[in-house]
């Protein structure tokens, strides 16, 4: 069982974080505790990049829409009193900020 268990940690390409442990219970069965993670790789990586630049294009383009939003204001100032209007140029103003919070932090990271 042991061979078996690093063989398919080697396979996995992971590393154990403990030691295999098997008890034996009452006489009659055993348990292993097998405990491993996956090693990171370039892969994984690579996935953080392309979310980061998910996450950029997303603030772009929640930044487009707040600035053609207050253009259509200074443009239609009636638009000023529209709450739904106001509401979207809200959110999508916060969206974008936010994005643009969590790219930065990635960047640190």
């Amino acid at each position: 069982m042991r061979a078996l268990l690093m063989q398919l940690t080697r396979d996995l390409g992971g590393e154990l974080l403990d030691p295999l442990k098997t008890t034996i219970v009452q006489n009659q069965r055993c348990m292993t505790t097998w405990v491993m993670r996956k090693a990171l790789n370039h892969d994984v990586r690579w996935g953080e990049g392309r979310m980061r630049a998910y996450v950029i294009t997303t603030g772009v383009v929640f930044g487009l829409i707040t600035l053609a939003h207050i253009w259509r204001i200074a443009v239609e100032p009636r638009l000023a009193t529209e709450p739904w209007f106001l509401l979207i140029t809200l959110v999508s103003a916060a969206l974008c900020v936010g994005a643009w919070r969590v790219a930065r932090r990635s960047k640190a990271s």
